[in-house]
């Protein structure tokens, strides 16, 4: 974490008139600039073209630059984040996600939505990143996500609209049941459900449905044959699967749009096409390659094309199965079977032969067939010529026996049968006998004859089988008839097709039902599964339901009626129950359940309302109007009527109450001795005659620990000061509303405890401080070094003290509890690092002339002010140039290395550190981000190599001491060189070729380096070699957070250390970071840093107020909000 090169107006004068030459300056010069608070826009537009990305990203973001944010903020904040480049990767997003306060625009499209589920749980993530992610997890395609957002009550109501419609049950039944959902939208996306979903809706009101935003409507509305062509058309180009398996399924669906999902890439819409009775011929033959077994098997009216295409391609092993189930169709032609009469397949040519649409030419055919089988079947078939059949008669190839006279009749009576129900010559009165054959082929041929009479014609169409439906549909005569006949034969084959599909959508409901309740039932804390408990739940599970919050407001107030005291005392604490049910409960039987509910838990922001602490104000029980009279949220006027309840109980928990009037406290104080000195509003003449009465002990124990705020009137505390007990003086002493005079008299007291109170309390006068700063107990100094009214003189006084005794022996309890362990030494450690200790004290400690005790004469080597007092002396803000001076020849190395810290070192001071014998200090001034440029500039030729690599990595560096570095001898200041962020391209085009591979390695990882040159160098990204290269994306962290088992604040103080700028952000953002790390970051070079201490929740208002006076126009904007 870097913090900002101070400047002020005076620095920027040298640009005013020449803004081109800041450029030239230092990125670490220029940064500070462009987040200065009076940059002028002249210089801000100049450094809005810095080549330094983070230089150029603060002036363009500067106030005086871009102006202030004044509406939608956090989307412009959001954008930007987007933008950033912090060394962020999807896996580091997830894992710092454990941590709860990662921004969700960091998570790229990639990142898997179970990674993301666990955050909506973390009680760290911000409620606005949580909001973000129900947004972002409402859109994901996969159940559980959708299924995580419906049932969070956190959910939006803009969200759970839209989840409200979903295709899924479980979505909708789990945004039902949700507590925040209102019931209103429910019954509006049923109502239209039902709407849709009823095949009597008029064409209208489906073609408005059809267009609804909500996936579950339109569906509905998509498997309604009632609606037009045109709108399932309309929805046949929907991009919802489910919507269009639909359509594919939709019996009425017209041609039109079936035409439009033939290509659709999914199996089991083309299987439904396959199957549809209205896909086109043209659809049928792009399908069949694909869908053959489907389209020969389930479809009953093949076109000519597909059974030609059949017939021709005996290369399918099923060859022979398909034929013979189509070979009865009627499409199938003559000249199809003209292509049969040749197959080896001697029971082939037999059907061939036996086929009514056989043609003549290929029956004499037949004839000549070797099989005599063949032969009988082409005499017995009415189409033979009757020379053909003489001819095969006469020859005595078959052993039929036919009469001449009437005609030639086979034997076989079923074939009789057929030839009879195919012969456009047969009597309608046969075929009307004929039309109730219990055989199905029989019945079909009926249904084609032209002779087949209207009145059998209509109770075939009423036939249960399909086929023989839909022969009569292809009846010849059907144009012919009157066109109410035609009519009510359509109809019947309608209605019949459309009771299958109702059964098919039945069952697809209750599957459908069956499954969602099964899936739903297995969420045992979903607010579906808590509305389950009122029907099959037992008492533990009524509790459970009774304290969720994600339980349904229904199923709450079912509770609250519950015949378990314990569950309607439960149920009375949950936020969500409804006013009336907590002023029915107001009037429960229940002692118990009245009782809690005018209690109030200290961690509740919920008020409670005030017309039920008016009903329990008047409740019969003493405990109940007395826990009215504590409660935060009880008006006035119900506890100054409380003020006058006969119970001592109700009264005394009224004067505890912060909110009382002062004139009731005082009435009851003055009148029935009813005091409480932890009320800050109780009257000082209440607590002043409340003392008089007391002994010692209780007096003691009624003034400790005094309240802020307290009224005790100092009057009284003068004239406890000399109370002949020690415990009250002591405790007189530590009282905030002590005055400085009876101070003066205490710090005289002889309990010790005493001395220390007056040494500690902020009302000591300087005089008084003054004289307690020789006293002999050492914890009595060691106050008084740290009160802030000491003077200079005393904090003088003290360093020049040779005394170094210990505390007074610790004989009561008093001085056991205000005793301070320790020595003389600790006592030189605050007054070294106090800004208020005069200059030569300082310069005393900086000598180390003062040893601490008395010198030993016999010693042979003299005693030296101790390291640690020294050590917290160079971190004084107030050390002069010439006390820093002295201490740059300190013996300490430490203490050395500490001074790099100073604010007030002057170049020559850092040049004299630059050149100190000491590597470590030398590494220190070289590793400082506030070090000259000429200083560092001097460390690039230091000896020692550890030196030269800090000059490297400092971001002041400037550019051609980064370019010498780059030509080190030494590899490992090479490689630092090439990850300086600063380091410009052609040096890192140069270093890409450099002979080790450290050092193209760190070419590879710096930010500034050429895509082009990055892609050369991709394979150095993984270190095989080292134990991170089997996590390399989670470099940034220093370890990994097991939240099971680690301490969190611990893990963030780490973190906030990190190189990595995107894990510092997030450890930035979390309300658990320490404080001392925010205060720091306040000054961070970094306007993201900066930005999330100001978005912090736990950010002090005093370090809040302060970055709402930041340069940058987002850091001021979130510090506002």
């Amino acid at each position: 974490m870097q913090p900002l090169q101070p400047v002020s107006v005076a620095d920027l004068q040298a640009f005013l008139d020449t803004p081109e030459q800041l450029l030239q300056q230092s990125p670490q010069l220029q940064l500070a600039v462009a987040s200065y608070i009076e940059t002028p826009r002249s210089l801000l537009e100049v450094l809005a073209n810095s080549t330094d990305t983070q230089v150029s990203q603060a002036a363009s973001l500067h106030v005086n630059y871009a102006g202030e944010i004044t509406e939608n903020w956090q989307q412009v904040v959001d954008t930007i984040l987007q933008q950033q480049q912090l060394g962020q990767n999807d896996r580091l997003a997830v894992e710092l996600l454990k941590l709860g306060t990662v921004p969700p625009c960091f998570f790229s499209e990639w990142v898997p939505a179970e990674k993301l589920i666990p955050a909506l749980r973390n009680p760290h993530m911000p409620l606005k990143y949580r909001l973000q992610l129900l947004e972002r997890l409402a859109q994901e395609p996969t159940l559980e996500p959708r299924l995580q957002v419906a049932e969070s009550p956190e959910t939006p109501l803009a969200v759970l609209e839209q989840l409200a419609g979903d295709l899924e049950l479980p979505i909708r039944l789990a945004v039902k049941f949700n507590p925040s959902c209102p019931p209103s939208l429910i019954e509006l996306v049923e109502g239209q459900h039902t709407v849709a979903s009823d095949w009597n809706t008029d064409a209208e009101q489906l073609t408005m449905l059809g267009q609804s935003r909500w996936p579950w409507i339109r569906l509905a509305v998509a498997q309604n044959p009632s609606a037009t062509a045109e709108t399932l058309m309309q929805l046949a180009g929907d991009g919802v699967y489910k919507i269009q398996l639909a359509i594919s399924q939709n019996p009425l669906a017209p041609t039109q749009a079936l035409n439009l999902l033939v290509n659709h890439y999914y199996d089991e819409i083309q299987t439904a096409l396959a199957k549809h009775p209205k896909t086109s011929e043209e659809a049928l033959l792009k399908l069949y390659p694909k869908h053959k077994h489907t389209i020969i098997t389930q479809r009953k009216n093949l076109p000519l094309s597909i059974i030609d295409q059949l017939v021709r391609d005996r290369s399918d092993k099923n060859f022979y199965y398909y034929v013979n189930s189509v070979i009865n169709q009627p499409n199938t032609s003559g000249e199809i079977l003209e292509l049969l009469a040749n197959d080896s397949l001697e029971s082939m040519r037999v059907k061939v032969a036996k086929h009514p649409q056989v043609l003549v030419s290929t029956l004499k055919q037949l004839a000549k067939d070797s099989s005599s089988e063949v032969r009988e079947a082409v005499i017995s078939h009415p189409k033979t010529p009757k020379a053909v059949k003489k001819s095969l008669l006469s020859k005595n190839q078959t052993n039929y026996v036919y009469r001449i006279s009437s005609g030639f009749k086979p034997k076989d009576q079923q074939q009789k049968l057929e030839q009879q129900s195919q012969d456009p010559n047969t009597s309608p009165h046969i075929l009307a006998e004929l039309a109730k054959s219990s055989d199905s082929i029989i019945r079909c041929y009926v249904g084609k004859n032209s002779s087949t009479p209207l009145e059998a014609l209509i109770e075939l169409m009423k036939d249960s089988n399909l086929q023989v439906r839909e022969c009569v549909l292809r009846n010849i005569n059907i144009p012919y008839l009157e066109e109410h006949q035609r009519i009510m034969i359509e109809e019947e084959y309608k209605q019949m097709i459309l009771g299958r599909y109702r059964l098919l959508l039945s069952q697809l409901d209750t599957e459908e039902i069956t499954n969602a309740h099964q899936l739903m039932a297995r969420r045992t804390d979903s607010p579906y599964a808590l509305a389950q408990v009122l029907e099959k739940g037992d008492r533990n599970s009524k509790l459970t339901a009774a304290r969720s919050n994600k339980t349904p407001i229904q199923v709450l107030q079912q509770l609250a009626k519950d015949a378990d005291e314990a569950v309607r005392q439960a149920v009375s604490q949950n936020a969500n129950l409804p006013l009336h049910n907590l002023l029915e409960l107001a009037r429960d039987p229940s002692v118990n359940v009245r009782s809690n509910l005018a209690y109030k838990p200290s961690h509740s922001k919920t008020p409670t309302p005030i017309q039920l602490l008016e009903i329990l104000a008047q409740d019969e029980s003493e405990r109940i109007r007395a826990r009215v009279a504590e409660h935060p949220n009880t008006p006035v006027e119900i506890l100054v009527r409380l003020a006058n309840d006969s119970s001592r109980e109700v009264k005394t928990k009224l004067i505890a109450n912060p909110n009382t009037p002062t004139t009731i406290l005082n009435r009851l104080g003055l009148e029935e001795n009813l005091v409480n000195q932890r009320n800050p509003n109780t009257p000082g003449i209440v607590l002043a005659q409340a003392v008089k009465s007391m002994s010692g002990k209780n007096l003691a124990d009624f003034i400790k620990h005094p309240v802020k705020g307290s009224q005790m009137p100092a009057e009284t505390l003068a004239q406890l000061a000399t109370h002949t007990d020690s415990s009250v003086r002591y405790r007189v002493a530590s009282h905030p509303n002590t005055p400085a005079t009876v101070l003066r008299q205490l710090a005289r007291d002889s309990y010790v405890a005493t001395v220390r109170a007056v040494a500690s309390n902020p009302n000591t006068s300087p005089e008084t401080l003054e004289v307690l700063a020789s006293h002999p107990d050492f914890t009595t100094r060691l106050d008084v070094v740290r009160n802030p009214n000491t003077p200079p003189r005393a904090l003088s006084q003290i360093v020049q003290s040779t005394q170094n005794s210990g505390n007074t022996p610790n004989q009561t309890v008093d001085m056991l509890k205000s005793a301070f362990p320790g020595n003389h030494n600790d006592v030189l450690r605050s007054i070294a690092g106090n800004p208020h200790t005069p200059i030569e004290a300082l310069e005393i400690l900086a000598r180390r002339e003062f040893v601490g005790a008395t010198p030993d004469p016999q010693a042979l080597i003299p005693p030296t002010t101790d390291d640690e007092i020294v050590r917290s002396l160079a971190y004084n803000p107030s050390l002069t140039p010439q006390l820093l001076a002295i201490l740059t020849h300190d013996p300490s190395i430490e203490v050395r290395v500490c001074l790099v810290r100073h604010p007030n070192l002057t170049e020559a001071l850092w040049l004299r550190l630059a050149e100190d014998t000491a590597i470590s200090v030398r590494e220190a001034v070289a590793a400082a981000n506030n070090a000259p440029v000429s200083v560092l500039e001097l460390l690039a030729r230091d000896e020692q190599s550890e030196v030269r690599i800090k000059v490297a990595t400092n971001s002041n560096t400037l550019i051609p001491v980064l370019e010498l570095l780059a030509r080190d001898e030494n590899p490992s200041v090479r490689t630092a060189a090439a990850s300086n962020p600063h380091l410009p391209e052609s040096i890192l085009t140069q270093l890409a070729s450099d002979e080790k591979v450290e050092v193209r390695r760190a070419v590879a990882q710096n930010p500034n380096t050429p895509a082009a040159i990055k892609q050369t160098l991709r394979d150095l990204l993984v270190q095989p070699n080292t134990q991170q290269a089997t996590s390399t994306t989670l470099r940034g962290i220093s370890r990994i957070y097991n939240p099971s088992s680690d301490d969190i604040t611990t893990i963030l103080a780490e973190y906030a250390n990190s190189d990595n700028a995107f894990v510092r952000l997030v450890t930035l953002l979390h309300p658990l970071t320490p404080p001392e790390i925010l205060t720091q970051a306040t000054q961070s070079a970094s306007w993201l840093e900066r930005y999330a201490v100001a978005d912090n929740p736990a950010t002090p208002r005093e370090l809040r107020q302060q970055l709402t006076q930041d340069s940058n126009r987002v850091v001021r904007v979130a510090a506002k909000v």
